[in-house]
């Protein structure tokens, strides 16, 4: 790569527990990237339209997952396309629903906004939707207690509709299967795939 050429974008996105925030770091330091994990930075994003705290902390206390992913839809593409613009040539971690849009005006906002990102990568388990849902319930059920916080089945079946949404696979331009793979050999996957420069 040239020093006037600046550097890619790399986006990685999936469901919970697809392995994103263990591969994004990993990921940067390879390529010699800042990390930047949407999750960690979306709150700012949200609240520069309007985003509804007690209305939010109202929906979590009546345990209201489906209700919170509907109200958050908004806000979480003004957060892709805000990142996308503020992070452009790192490594950016997207949350598990932040590349899923039931509305198709959404989805298409999604689209436009990773149009000229040549690296969007969806982290799956494996190529069996099946196997994947299984493998990514099991990783849920594991790491929560490890997080203070005991899944509901409605939570684990929303997770379930992120993984199976097609919005990631009509977003993704690459698609890498962890299973069986240590997350170095993943990572070192993803470069084989994509030669940056």
């Amino acid at each position: 790569m040239k020093m006037s050429e600046k550097p890619a974008t790399f986006v990685l996105i999936g469901p919970p527990a697809s392995g994103k925030s263990t591969l994004a770091p990993l990921l940067a330091q390879r390529l010699g990237l800042e990390e930047v994990q949407l999750d960690e930075i979306r709150w700012a994003y949200y609240d520069e339209i309007g985003f509804d705290h007690a209305h939010a902390a109202k929906l979590s206390r009546a345990g209201d997952s489906l209700a919170m992913y509907r109200y958050s839809k908004p806000f979480e593409i003004h957060a892709l396309e805000r990142v996308l613009v503020e992070h452009a040539g790192k490594v950016i971690e997207l949350g598990g629903g932040h590349s899923v849009y039931e509305d198709p005006a959404l989805l298409e906002r999604a689209r436009r906004a990773l149009l000229d990102v040549p690296y969007v990568v969806l982290l799956m388990p494996s190529s069996d939707m099946s196997q994947s849902l299984e493998v990514l319930r099991a990783r849920t059920l594991q790491k929560a207690p490890e997080e203070g916080w005991e899944p509901s089945e409605e939570v684990l079946e929303l997770f379930d509709h992120l993984a199976r949404h097609p919005s990631n696979a009509t977003l993704a331009k690459q698609r890498i299967y962890t299973l069986g793979r240590t997350p170095l050999e993943s990572v070192q996957e993803i470069l084989k795939r994509v030669r940056p420069g």
